[in-house]
């Protein structure tokens, strides 16, 4: 992404510091979406009929594998960032819709998000996810998927200017998408490092 890991495989620090730290980021921004979401639950309750609209939008978007739908959505030169790195993974509508969101069509045959939290104000937007499907496509330094099921959380923010998105930061749960691919991540302690097969 293609969607959540091109930016994990090229470091091994990197890669070292998100498996040791991705399931406390994991919880904190759990819980800032939750947080926010009950703060504002009786007017935006995360069911189907209350969602907020861009949150709505986002979700139908993506769940109709419609990268141009979803590409709408942003400012001609919006961004797209991992946030555990930093690292620019789509600038501005045509990568959005081509190497973005296409990217994650094309590693997740089936990709389907369930909306967990959701948050919209004139400038902000959360979005609490979980993402689930087939990996039958290839993510960057990765095997080729077989059909493995997968289903992991994550939680996306987005910086709006004139109502629509001027810049995503997401974060996933990398390491709940690798152990269900078949993968063993680990810290360096003899045994198979992070980005080597299960034993």
């Amino acid at each position: 992404m293609n969607q959540p890991h091109i930016a994990t495989r090229s470091s091994r620090l990197v890669r070292r510091a998100l498996v040791a730290w991705l399931p406390v980021l994991v919880v904190l921004l759990g819980s800032l979406a939750g947080s926010v979401a009950m703060r504002h639950a009786a007017a935006q309750d995360a069911t189907p009929a209350a969602l907020p609209p861009l949150v709505a939008e986002l979700e139908a978007a993506w769940n109709a594998h419609d990268p141009q739908r979803v590409a709408a959505l942003h400012t001609e030169d919006s961004i797209v960032e991992y946030g555990y790195t930093g690292d620019i993974l789509a600038r501005g509508q045509d990568q959005i819709a081509e190497d973005f969101v296409g990217g994650t069509i094309a590693a997740y045959e089936d990709v389907h998000f369930e909306t967990r939290a959701g948050y919209q104000s004139d400038e902000l937007v959360v979005w609490e996810w979980t993402l689930s499907g087939s990996y039958t496509g290839q993510e960057e330094g990765l095997p080729p998927g077989t059909g493995q099921p997968i289903s992991f959380g994550g939680i996306s923010l987005y910086w709006l200017r004139d109502g629509q998105i001027a810049r995503k930061v997401f974060y996933t749960d990398d390491l709940a998408f690798m152990e269900q691919i078949g993968f063993t991540l680990v810290l360096d302690d003899g045994t198979p490092e992070a980005g080597e097969p299960a034993a």
